[in-house]
């Protein structure tokens, strides 16, 4: 029995769950299950609340089976439901074929709206459950370093060397992998390219399930083989038979390896957020930088880390501290304060705020701005599909009259309108996925660097969405209409004299809400292009637009190069750099009054910041000639005078690589990495020409091609067995111009959708009042008012819905819009006007268009045949 015992709101079990149970439950079984649930909850409560009531949830629905549920009398009545149901259909069926253009342009719009939904939800499944597809990703995490630089705290993947032998001696540990990415030149007989690496452990191929199509899954444990991907094969044989072909790599001019392909892997799949091209087993690596593998001050590639099973990661918590006290030891210039073990399946979500990560990351903000874009579309369609389901509802009057009077309550008519509207969305639904799945996934393929397969993570979150998807939808756009067309009295209706429409006070307010959605999401996409364009035209802080860039082997091609080009008409001036704008830069630390500063530090070469057209504001630039500039002169930007504090940076000092360095003249900050990155503090000194890296040449004005050709001729004497590393500085920002694009392409496609989908429901109310007020139109023209009078008389309420809408949404489609740039860039912004005046032009411009579609059909009405009805 259930106990009668004084409880206070601590000792009381779950209500919603104890309702439930005296819900679902057969009534002669109640006293039974209630009591028994209520006995065990009790015993539970005198150890822990949170488990006694998980337990008594767990035991309602433990219960909830077929002989215990309460029998009701639908099931006396169930071949008349199913009968019901199916004549529903029926009708419902039939009224969408005899009303194809109010159906269609709800199946159109919802369609539309699904489709984006679907292509988001599939965007989003994928890009969290990515790495998923390993068999023991549960039991994989990347060592993540949380270290401090200076005034600032940043995350790291990258971990010392030494550190995998230290976690492979843990008791918890069943494998460890290191892992780091590099660039080399490949050739394969007269073919060179720059491709992408990755220095591996054997390790990694047992902890990682990517699958190799022909050759030994442990080519790793071989030095002199390599793994490459089917795309590397069949671009340098044709296809991918390539097991035991030769291949020469070259990592540096003192490292060239002749290499025998021992295994093709499959390209990358999409749901994997490393993407590999070829693996290089770690002992080469090792081979490489035998001088400094043991020194814990350099973080260089990952740790991906593979415990037992029954294990658990606190376990390793002591040898992660030992390692963060042997690094922190070794530099203490850069401390690390945490070391986190990020669990494989979380890696991709976190990368873009980890450096060095070996998984490709996207910004939260971009995510949540395609969920906000699917959201506010849905809406847009639901209040479409209302609009214009109200206005179909005058062919039904009779209809609805003839089911009131045989019998039908309000419940069966709102059942009735719900179940033919749930069909109409299911048909949108199946529409949408297939628009989605032949058109808008391969749409964002193409104009996005990543491959996104249209699939979900599981069948439960298949169900979960799409079933749960098509209930939201179906009652966000099918309960207003239902309970709308409930509500008319049976008598008035088949008597003629239900005033129908007489208050449209709420599809107004419907369409006002509708236009306000679509005016904060055109307003929203056309701020984002103009934050686009606005970079476009940025100032980048230099002149870029006559200058090449070589990336340089060694010093030598420096020299080689430039005995060259000393003579050539085409080039107007040379520079040499160590780390050069816009492809390279060097952070560290200085030290000024005790306290240590992060930085950006420049090696250039003489005449480098003349040639780049850096803008000097006060002092000097670094010169060759003068002795002190070789070792301590520095130039700073106006980023690093304001860190300072300095009123007057000329003569201050500050230690750097433990070098007092002076400073003898300050420039205007300018951009030196794409525009997602904030100016920080840089500091430019003259570097040794032995250790250039870069040559930077000006080309002679209108010669930036000829210059460009002949930099390639004399590459190809110099350095015949390497890629042609020949590019123009105004490509340096090329990755950003490229995906910048591709969000202006999503962007306009989101405004023009938002606009037909507001035409679209336009439509359906202009129709509606059309049947509603045909009447009193063809009165008015009997009594001479002109064809352009009643045209004003129509589109006056609509142009003040226009208005109110665009109040309402342009400053929230600004606020939305300006939340998600403040995110993406540290820039601010200037506010551009011309997003104002494009939407509210564009939405008065479709009202129009859409009033004009329909005023033919009152030109055309003879006033005669409509007033001769009444």
């Amino acid at each position: 029995m259930k106990p009668i015992l004084p409880m206070s709101e601590f000792s009381k079990p779950p209500r919603w769950a104890d309702r439930f149970l005296q819900w679902y439950c057969r009534p002669e079984l109640l006293e039974e299950i209630q009591g028994d649930a209520y006995e065990i909850y009790y015993r539970d409560l005198k150890e822990k609340k949170i488990r006694a009531d998980g337990r008594f949830i767990w035991n309602v629905i433990r219960f909830f089976r077929w002989r215990n549920i309460r029998k009701t009398r639908l099931e006396k009545y169930s071949t008349t439901t199913t009968d019901m149901i199916k004549s529903y259909l029926i009708s419902g069926f039939r009224n969408m074929v005899r009303n194809s253009t109010p159906s269609l342009i709800n199946i159109i719009g919802l369609s539309i709206a699904i489709g984006i939904a679907v292509t988001v939800f599939v965007l989003e499944d994928s890009f969290y459950h990515l790495d998923s597809m390993h068999t023991r990703a549960d039991d994989i995490a990347l060592v993540v370093n949380h270290i401090k630089d200076g005034d600032e705290t940043y995350k790291s993947a990258r971990s010392p060397h030494p550190l995998a032998e230290i976690l492979k001696n843990n008791t918890a540990v069943e494998k460890v992998a290191r892992a780091g990415r590099t660039v080399a030149s490949v050739r394969v007989g007269e073919l060179v390219f720059k491709e992408r690496f990755v220095f591996a452990d054997p390790e990694f191929m047992e902890i990682f399930d990517f699958r190799i199509i022909s050759g030994d899954r442990n080519t790793l444990a071989h030095k002199d083989q390599i793994i490459v991907s089917e795309a590397i094969a069949t671009k340098y044989f044709g296809n991918t038979d390539v097991v035991g072909q030769p291949m020469s790599i070259k990592f540096s001019e003192q490292h060239k390896y002749e290499f025998t392909i021992g295994g093709v892997l499959e390209d990358t799949p999409a749901n994997s957020s490393m993407y590999i091209d070829i693996l290089v087993s770690a002992p080469v690596w090792v081979e490489m930088n035998k001088d400094r593998i043991n020194d814990w001050s350099l973080l260089l590639g990952s740790n991906f880390v593979l415990k037992k099973p029954q294990a658990a990661w606190s376990a390793l918590s002591s040898d992660l501290d030992q390692f963060r006290k042997f690094q922190n030891e070794a530099d203490a210039t850069r401390p690390i304060q945490k070391v986190e073990l990020l669990p494989l399946k979380e890696v991709a979500a976190a990368s873009w705020d980890i450096s060095g990560s070996m998984s490709w990351s996207n910004s939260p903000a971009s995510m949540i701005s395609l969920i906000l874009i699917a959201a506010i579309l849905t809406l847009i369609a639901c209040f479409n599909y209302m609009n214009v389901a109200v206005a179909s509802v005058t062919t039904r009057l009779k209809e609805i009259g003839i089911r009131k009077v045989i019998g039908g309550g309000k419940r069966e008519i709102i059942f009735q309108f719900l179940l033919e509207n749930l069909s109409l969305c299911a048909i949108a639904l199946c529409v949408g996925t297939l628009l989605a799945y032949y058109l808008l996934v391969p749409g964002f393929n193409q104009m996005f660097p990543v491959k996104i397969e249209f699939g979900v993570s599981s069948w439960q979150m298949a169900m979960l969405f799409f079933g749960g998807f098509l209930l939201l939808v179906a009652i966000l756009s099918g309960a207003y209409p239902s309970f709308y067309v409930a509500s008319f009295s049976a008598i008035k209706v088949l008597k003629g004299k239900e005033k129908f429409g007489n208050k449209s006070v709420f599809s107004k307010s419907l369409l006002t809400m509708q236009f306000a959605l679509s005016i904060t999401s055109i307003v929203a996409c056309l701020m984002f292009i103009a934050a686009s364009h606005y970079f476009e035209r940025l100032d980048w802080g230099y002149k870029h637009d006559e200058i090449l860039v070589v990336e340089l082997q060694n010093s030598h091609q420096y020299e080689e190069i430039l005995s060259q080009v000393r003579l050539s008409k085409n080039i107007s001036a040379t520079a040499g750099a160590m780390r050069h704008i816009g492809y390279s830069e060097e952070t560290t630390n200085i030290t000024y009054e005790g306290k240590e500063y992060s930085t950006k530090l420049f090696g250039v070469g003489h005449q480098y910041l003349e040639l780049m057209n850096i803008r000097l504001k006060a002092g000097r630039l670094l010169n060759e000639s003068i002795a002190s500039d070789k070792i301590e002169s520095v130039v700073v930007n106006e980023k690093f005078v304001k860190k300072m504090g300095w009123a007057d940076a000329v003569g201050q000092s500050f230690v750097c690589d433990s070098v007092k360095r002076f400073v003898v003249g300050v420039v205007e900050d300018f951009y030196y990495d794409d525009f997602y990155n904030p100016i920080e503090p840089v500091v430019f000194s003259l570097a040794l020409q032995e250790n250039f890296r870069y040559m930077v040449l000006h080309a002679s004005s209108g010669k930036l091609l000829a210059a460009e050709g002949e930099l390639k001729s004399i590459w190809k004497k110099v350095a015949p067995d390497e890629p042609t590393a020949v590019s123009f500085q105004s490509n340096a920002f090329q990755n950003f111009v490229r995906n910048s694009k591709a969000n202006n392409k999503i962007m306009v496609f989101v405004a023009i959708t938002s606009i037909i989908l507001a035409a679209m429901g336009l439509y359906g109310l202009i129709s509606y009042n059309l049947t509603r007020r045909l009447k009193e139109f063809s009165i008015r023209r009997v009594f001479g008012a002109s064809v352009f009078e009643v045209f004003q008389l129509m589109s006056g309420d609509y142009l003040i819905i226009v208005v109110v809408a665009f109040i309402v949404g342009a400053p929230l489609g600004a606020w939305m819009m300006n939340i998600i740039l403040a995110s993406l860039y540290p820039t601010v912004i200037p506010l551009a006007m011309w997003p104002y005046v494009v939407a509210i032009s564009l939405m008065t411009l479709m009202v129009g268009l859409t009033i004009l579609s329909l005023f033919g059909k009152i030109t055309r009405e003879n006033p005669t045949n409509t007033l001769r009805v009444e």
